[in-house]
């Protein structure tokens, strides 16, 4: 919702899911036992490249376009506009 509404905490969401994608497929990496065969292990690293490139993907492109991003919330539009009137 913050990112289809242009709001700024969008950002630190972006972050903080893309630090929680990574931290989960390291753990998951460490946790489970290696794969079987060679298809198993491609499909792993193309998992993990895919993942991690989208949600890092998503958080660099949220911060290079702060500037267009609004308010956090309504509450903030409506503090800043009852001022300006």
């Amino acid at each position: 919702m913050g990112i289809w509404r242009m709001r700024r905490y969008a950002i630190g969401l972006a972050w903080a899911y893309a630090a929680y994608v990574i931290l989960n497929i390291v753990l998951f990496t460490i946790k489970n036992p290696p794969p079987e065969n060679s298809a198993e292990m491609i499909f792993g690293v193309v998992y993990a490249v895919c993942g991690i490139a989208m949600t890092l993907g998503t958080a660099i492109a949220l911060t290079r376009r702060r500037a267009e991003l609004g308010p956090q919330d309504r509450a903030l539009i409506a503090s800043k506009t009852s001022v300006s009137a």
